[in-house]
């Protein structure tokens, strides 16, 4: 399994717009890219991220060519929305568990 850490400062006064925007955007654009298996959506102060979680490698490099991912990409870069440059990380993970009750808390906080 491969993450991917995408991190952003977002204008204070425009954050509905950016949450609005995870929920009505970029939501529906990971569902329908091959190999998502979710999406988390976190924050820190005026920190916003989302951590995604892919199959394998191929499946984050087909991302980077999908014509709805390059679009929200495109759509967030022009909004107005960010603060400076966003920031990705990728990592491969070597381990560890997530359990049910995990995934039931994230679920009923959508």
């Amino acid at each position: 399994m491969i993450v991917r850490l995408w991190r952003t400062l977002v204008e204070r006064s425009r954050r509905n717009d950016y949450e609005h925007n995870e929920r009505s955007r970029s939501t529906p654009m990971f569902l329908e890219q091959p190999g998502c298996l979710g999406v988390l959506f976190l924050r820190s102060g005026d920190h916003c991220l989302a951590l995604t979680f892919w199959q394998d490698w191929d499946a984050v490099n087909r991302l980077k060519e999908s014509p709805s991912y390059l679009q929200t990409v495109a759509f967030y870069g022009s909004s107005g929305m960010l603060v400076g440059e966003p920031s990705l990380e990728v990592f491969e993970v070597q381990g560890g568990f997530l359990t049910d009750a995990l995934l039931d808390s994230v679920s009923t906080h959508e």
